[in-house]
């Protein structure tokens, strides 16, 4: 695989959640200057592709326990089948959404052609692995994690092809703060690597590396997944959700940088940014000094400030 080659999909999507302004996220953070800051930190992103989905606010009222299922499985699919052809082509991903239902389509393109074993970092504040049985809203972006697993409705669990994409030892949650019991109990039974935010508090960031290094020494390849919505509301006031209790700057900046020194990391994607939410695009900034660190690169307003003073 080329690791600075880059392959971008930007998935502008908002049928799994309930913040209808998701789905401009992707734009918005193409404008922020996404494409020539992370190529200023070393990378090169080639191919560039956007998928749209149908909007939600345009849509009539979906009531169900998967709300919006069949329109989200259209696009999964299609987001699915770039994942898996520019891997194939040995080329990194970078996924951009919109809500974190995003995270099926790309996670089960990487898991049809990923050398097992293989595995996901996943940072968010919510579990996101309720099933339509346990769902208390019925939005998949609080459901797709469990459809990976093979838990859920078939639609969702066999994109890509009727196999469970992940295992739940190849998984690792970090950042937890507000999950329904269904879900604890489900993290429990099934054994599944985690680190609270509580957690992370009382044992510190050595304690999460630690934890980062042995989840992933044994991986062929693995994808990071990071809701925004798992930083504290005063560096990213532009998610979905907002969260007064979330990472703050220095430790989201040291957990993504510590990842990036891995050398089997081969798709990230961000999600939930809410561009009318944002303040001065302080959010989209911080995505892409993030997604800069996730792939073992640099960028910064710093470092942009030496390379400007060198010249």
């Amino acid at each position: 695989m080329n690791k600075n080659k880059i392959s971008l999909i930007n998935i502008a999507c908002n049928l799994g959640g309930n913040c209808n302004d998701v789905i401009n996220g992707p734009e918005e953070i193409l404008k922020a200057g996404l494409i020539e800051k992370i190529n200023s930190a070393g990378f090169n992103i080639e191919n560039i592709f956007s998928v749209i989905s149908k909007n939600r606010a345009t849509l009539s009222e979906d009531k169900s326990s998967a709300r919006y299922m069949d329109e989200i499985v259209e696009l999964s699919k299609e987001v699915s089948h770039i994942a898996k052809t520019e891997l194939s082509n040995n080329n990194r991903i970078l996924g951009i959404g919109g809500d974190h239902s995003v995270n099926l389509g790309l996670f089960s393109g990487f898991s049809s052609v990923a050398r097992a074993p293989y595995g996901l970092i996943y940072i968010d504040a919510h579990g996101d692995i309720n099933t339509d049985i346990t769902t208390p809203t019925g939005n998949i972006h609080g459901m797709h994690l469990a459809s990976l697993l093979g838990l859920g409705p078939e639609k969702l669990t066999s994109i890509s092809g009727k196999f469970n994409k992940l295992k739940p030892s190849n998984l690792f949650h970090i950042g937890g703060s507000d999950l329904e019991l269904a879900e604890i109990n489900l993290i429990k039974d099934l054994n599944i690597k985690n680190m609270s935010l509580l957690e992370f508090i009382e044992n510190g960031l050595k304690d999460l590396e630690n934890k980062i290094n042995d989840f992933a020494k044994n991986l062929e390849s693995v994808w990071v997944s990071i809701d925004l919505d798992s930083i504290n509301k005063e560096f990213a006031p532009g998610v979905a959700i907002q969260n007064r209790l979330g990472f703050n700057y220095r430790e989201i900046y040291y957990i993504t940088k510590f990842i990036g020194r891995l050398n089997n990391i081969v798709g990230v994607d961000i999600v939930e940014y809410s561009p009318e939410k944002d303040i001065d695009k302080r959010t989209a900034y911080l995505a892409i000094e993030l997604i800069a660190n996730l792939f073992g690169g640099n960028y910064s307003e710093y470092s942009e400030y030496l390379k400007l003073s060198s010249r």
